[in-house]
């Protein structure tokens, strides 16, 4: 069996479905960059050392299901600025990646922690390009210097939506050859918190209301259009939305004047998600929207699928390849406060529609075309593709 080396930070969310499967056609060593500087899903009390092995660390236990803790290590990183420290760290990891002698290396993180050995293996590199382009709003200097980086090291590249395969490769000056496409799928890693009790009384009162609840979630970003769900929920006429609360619920900089919009049926939760706080959100849901103004493939819409949750998303990048429109949720134009409107008020009105969604949601992926046995079927098949 092949060995491959998977290079990631502390982004469990894919990770934890992606390797629980690629078990079956590797030998998978996956090394994690844990940060205290960036906000995580998890938290250790102690890293005695700069690599640790997971399974000597307790917190890691709750994953032992997706798993294999023995050949999985946790890295104790540091900030950007401290340049010198991570290229000595960079080096730490060649070294240990030299005693696994990997056939391939996978890598899903633009760090500079994993810079030194994806140098080195850069013939045997795969990297997962979650953002083929930058969001607008994220355009900073030292964002696109790494993307750029990488994108030169690595061989081979593999993109998780189709629509954007063409402008990537003319963009990048990349062939077409070299590129791997597959999808994402539900977010299963969030079932391990399904039984969490909630202390924060917002997440709580959110939870037990009867109303029919609208929510956003995930990292806020100019991109991702709040202001125009904000404004499209004021304009719900009067009757309606009262039967209705809209729920955002995220860290990061609003920059929106919320005097415009205190009412009793909006509720902002600005801070960054314990993952059990996020898994209690979505179930007591009805429906998901993503209003983003540009977008590459969305984690909220694989974590909102992960419960049957109908989506409403705007038709940016590989969106409309996520939510089928009229079969998992709607498909609206982007930056239209009328659509946004709309769609809400329709879903709101059918019930019997958001059923519908919900029920082709669990056959699609659970089972069917979008589960993550066919997603990883086509990663491996693209992969001994190319070791030909």
């Amino acid at each position: 069996m092949k060995k491959v080396v998977f290079f990631s930070n502390m982004a469990f969310d894919a990770n934890l479905s992606i390797i629980s499967r690629l078990y079956k056609y590797y030998d998978i060593y996956y090394f994690i960059e844990y940060r205290e500087d960036i906000s995580s899903r998890l938290k250790f009390k102690q890293l005695n050392s700069t690599i640790n092995i997971a399974s000597s660390l307790y917190e890691m236990n709750k994953y032992k299901s997706f798993l294999k803790l023995d050949k999985t290590f946790i890295i104790r990183g540091c900030a950007d600025a401290k340049i010198f420290t991570q290229i000595h760290n960079s080096i730490k990891v060649l070294n240990l990646v030299k005693n696994i002698q990997p056939d391939i290396i996978i890598t899903d993180a633009l760090n500079l922690l994993y810079i030194i050995p994806t140098i080195y293996y850069k013939s045997k590199t795969f990297l997962i390009v979650h953002d083929p382009f930058p969001h607008s709003g994220e355009g900073a200097f030292k964002i696109k210097f790494k993307r750029y980086i990488h994108f030169k090291i690595a061989k081979k590249y593999i993109l998780l939506n189709k629509n954007q395969v063409d402008k990537f490769c003319k963009k990048n000056k990349i062939n077409k050859s070299k590129i791997i496409t597959t999808f994402l799928s539900i977010y299963e890693y969030l079932y391990l918190f399904n039984n969490s009790t909630i202390s924060n009384p917002g997440i709580k009162y959110i939870k037990d209301s009867n109303k029919f609840k609208i929510l956003f979630f995930g990292r806020i970003s100019p991109y991702k259009g709040v202001d125009y769900l904000l404004k499209a929920f004021s304009q719900i006429e009067r009757e309606l939305s009262e039967q209705m609360e809209l729920i955002i619920a995220g860290g990061g900089n609003l920059n929106i004047n919320l005097d415009e919009y205190k009412k009793n049926n909006i509720h902002i939760l600005n801070y960054f998600l314990p993952t059990e706080e996020l898994a209690q959100l979505i179930q007591a849901s009805n429906i998901v929207i993503c209003p983003y103004t540009d977008a590459t493939q969305s984690g909220v819409i694989m974590s909102a699928y992960a419960y049957n949750k109908s989506v409403i998303a705007t038709n940016v990048g590989g969106l409309p390849e996520m939510v089928i429109n009229n079969e998992t949720g709607i498909i609206i134009p982007p930056k239209n406060i009328e659509a946004i409107k709309h769609s809400i008020v329709s879903l709101f009105k059918n019930p019997n529609l958001i059923e519908s969604f919900e029920n082709n949601i669990k056959q699609y992926y659970q089972t069917g075309n979008k589960s993550w046995d066919k997603a990883i079927s086509l990663l491996e098949q693209g992969i001994q593709d190319f070791q030909l």
